[in-house]
């Protein structure tokens, strides 16, 4: 049931799309925006988006929009180690967790039109934020022999 006018199609929401039943691809945007309203936690919309990006949903618009909201958790996370968290840090570790969301869905961040994150930096960013902004952590972790 994928072929329509002879016409086959990759996936049901595209047949859907095609005899006209989805005719605003900004259902997903608005669907989004409602939970945002809502208040939706971070980590929820950050499943939410995944689903959504699956679906064919704009997800480079969805992101480009709402980076801040979808990364609240993450920045709020980093605020416990560091005052002043490098965006592209926060940005990173969202990107992590959505290409997680996105690999239990059969997809990844590429796929959905979105950078991949930069994983080898991971532990380094980690160290920096452990050590950044507290200097006397240096000091006070050091045992004398």
């Amino acid at each position: 049931m994928r072929t329509i006018d002879g016409i086959t199609y990759g996936t049901y929401q595209e047949v859907a799309r095609a005899i006209g039943l989805f005719d605003n691809r900004d259902e997903g945007i608005m669907a989004f925006e409602e939970l945002v309203n809502f208040g939706a936690p971070s980590s929820q919309l950050q499943w939410i988006f995944a689903v959504l990006a699956v679906e064919g949903s704009p997800a480079l618009l969805i992101w480009e929009t709402h980076e801040d909201t979808l990364s609240a958790n993450i920045r709020d996370q980093v605020l416990r180690v560091t005052t002043h968290p490098p965006p592209e840090l926060v940005r990173n570790e969202v990107l992590l967790a959505l290409q997680g969301l996105l690999q239990g869905l059969g997809k990844t961040l590429l796929d959905v039109g979105l950078l991949e994150p930069a994983e080898c930096q991971q532990e380094v960013d980690a160290e920096r934020l452990h050590w950044g902004g507290y200097p006397t952590n240096l000091k006070d972790r050091v045992t004398p022999e």
